[in-house]
């Protein structure tokens, strides 16, 4: 075959027919593999194009969740942030007024509030090594491969 195949009559059920597979009946016309070198390059590279396509819409919409969920988080971080300076601040005033009570307390949510900023921290961590993971795998997957074939010195 050329490579393109030209509209003919299928064998089994007479269609008129240019694609590899009778629309009519289901026949097998002609196999993909049996197309010329210039047709098997062709779907090679569309093949190729279409996997670093998937790659690369993959790698965005990992990123993308990825900085979502990291935004989200430090917005968290923030938040926690301005509640432990308002705290050591009331804490500072209880010192102050001598209420040991109050400094207790305060001290208590300071470093409830510090295990909660270390948490979302991890958090933090932990998304983006998941992004790193994804991504590597993605690319990997569309990586070409090489064979390294013992006592065979590799060309470069």
């Amino acid at each position: 075959m050329s490579g393109i195949a030209s509209p003919a009559p299928c064998p089994s059920c007479g269609a008129i027919e240019s694609g590899p597979f009778c629309r009519m009946c289901g026949a097998e016309l002609y196999r993909e593999d049996d197309a010329g070198p210039a047709t098997q390059m062709a779907q090679a590279l569309a093949a190729r194009v279409r996997e670093r396509a998937s790659y690369a819409f993959s790698t965005m919409r990992t990123r993308s969740t990825a900085r979502s969920e990291v935004l989200a988080r430090r917005a968290q971080l923030d938040r926690i942030g301005e509640e432990i300076r308002a705290t050591t601040y009331a804490l500072g005033e209880a010192a102050l007024r001598d209420d040991s009570a109050a400094v207790e307390q305060l001290r208590g949510s300071v470093a409830r509030l510090d295990d909660e900023a270390a948490r979302v921290r991890g958090q933090i961590e932990q998304v983006v090594r998941w992004a790193s993971g994804a991504v590597e795998r993605e690319r990997l997957a569309v990586q070409q491969t090489h064979v390294e074939r013992p006592g065979v010195a590799p060309h470069r």
